[in-house]
């Protein structure tokens, strides 16, 4: 949980927030409606699946810059070389 929580009580809001969600599944329709969104939030392009194409694409593509060699440099390297070069 992005360093905020230890690993155990991240593994447990993880558990609640999944057992919370089987909870509400059956009332989605209604949320939705009471937010008032519309068809065109609900068929956004991002509930398509196309974000996810394109998360898996820039992943491969990053992964090919690793594989090949042409990846930047990431800043720790850098520093974690600097300082056994020391």
């Amino acid at each position: 949980m992005n360093g905020r929580l230890s690993m155990q009580r991240a593994r447990t809001v993880g558990d609640y927030i999944n057992r919370l969600l089987v909870k509400i599944r059956p009332h989605a329709l209604d949320l939705v409606d009471a937010f008032g969104y519309g068809d065109e939030h609900v068929r956004a392009a991002i509930a398509t699946g196309a974000e996810k194409t394109r998360q898996d694409e820039a992943r491969a593509y990053a992964r090919a810059q690793r594989a090949s060699g042409n990846a930047p440099v990431d800043e720790k390297v850098l520093l974690a070389r600097a300082a056994t070069s020391r």
